[in-house]
C-alpha cells in the first residue's frame, strides 16, 4: 500500500510493474511499463500487486534534493527520504553520546 503526497506542478510518472493506483478517472491497474501524466494537486493512492518501479519526472533547476521535494511536493517533510535523514540524524546525535 502506498501513499503518494500532493504535487505542486505538472510531471510525467513513469511505472514498471503490476499496481492498482488512482488516477484522473478512478482506479486503475497497471501493468508492464506505463507512463502515467499527473496534474498540479493531485495525490495519489495504491496497492502495489507485485515488485513495481515508480519514478516521477519533473522539472527543476535545483540541485539539493530537499530543496527540489520542497519546491516540487507539498508535505516535503512526511517524505521517506525525509524520514531517512531524520533517522541519521538520531544515529549521529547516539554515536556522540
Amino acid at each position: 500500500m502506498l501513499v503518494g503526497t500532493t504535487h505542486k506542478t505538472d510531471h510525467l510518472n513513469v511505472v514498471c510493474g503490476d499496481i492498482s493506483v488512482s488516477t484522473d478517472t478512478g482506479m486503475r491497474r497497471l501493468s508492464g511499463y506505463c507512463v502515467l501524466p499527473t496534474k498540479a494537486g493531485m495525490k495519489r493512492v495504491g496497492y502495489a500487486h507485485a515488485d513495481t518501479t515508480w519514478t516521477t519526472v519533473c522539472k527543476t533547476d535545483l540541485l539539493v534534493i530537499e530543496e527540489i521535494e520542497d519546491e516540487l511536493v507539498e508535505e516535503s517533510d512526511q517524505l521517506q527520504t525525509r524520514q531517512h535523514l531524520i533517522s541519521m540524524k538520531e544515529l549521529k546525535k547516539l554515536e556522540e553520546s
